[in-house]
């Protein structure tokens, strides 16, 4: 196990929110092609998956385990269905795990027209999605223990490799503008 991922520590709703639109990005991103499905929209979403996870974390009313649960959802359709995912389905993926996520883990849930309305769909919408995932998850919706702690321990992992990539790119820019500075030294003092 990596010692820099603290399992004990908390992490909010927010951050798991945008990892596990990571997640569901890096899931998307091996598919070549998609079937059509109820998940696929007919054109690109306008708004970027990590900033609608940031969204869903703000506004869905829930904890991290939600979305720690949602990865799990994530994980096994994905694992069985995998022509469903593709960058037109993933915030509809992202959209039906959250809320079976909610309504597996909270005490406390709202009517699916909350959610509706904060996934910014319909309610007929949001309801056949939820329906449609139950039926491909066959209705198998139990996780336990050390596999949420194994998805949570996933999640946070997406965190750092995402701040390592961000740090990689911020060095390669930098590298570049140090290589443009001594070409321009070099050619002035041609």
């Amino acid at each position: 196990m990596n010692p820099s991922i603290n399992l004990n520590s908390s992490t909010g709703p927010v951050e798991m929110g945008i990892n596990l639109a990571w997640f569901i990005e890096s899931l998307c991103s091996q598919q070549k092609s998609s079937v059509d499905s109820v998940f696929k929209c007919v054109s690109p979403v306008q708004i970027q998956l990590p900033e609608y996870g940031q969204r869903l974390g703000l506004y869905m009313a829930c904890d991290e385990s939600a979305f720690v649960s949602a990865s799990i959802f994530i994980e096994r359709l994905y694992s069985n269905f995998p022509q469903y995912f593709c960058s037109l389905s993933a915030h509809k993926l992202m959209c039906a795990s959250v809320l079976l996520g909610v309504k597996f883990n909270q005490d406390l849930i709202y009517a699916n027209s909350f959610y509706a309305e904060t996934f910014g769909i319909s309610l007929i919408e949001l309801n056949k999605l939820e329906s449609v995932m139950l039926q491909l998850l066959g209705f198998s919706l139990f996780i336990d223990p050390t596999t949420f702690n194994l998805a949570r321990a996933r999640l946070l992992k997406v965190q750092l490799w995402k701040e390592q990539e961000r740090i990689a790119e911020e060095n390669r820019v930098l590298m570049k503008i140090r290589h443009q500075q001594q070409y321009e030294q070099q050619q002035q003092q041609q």
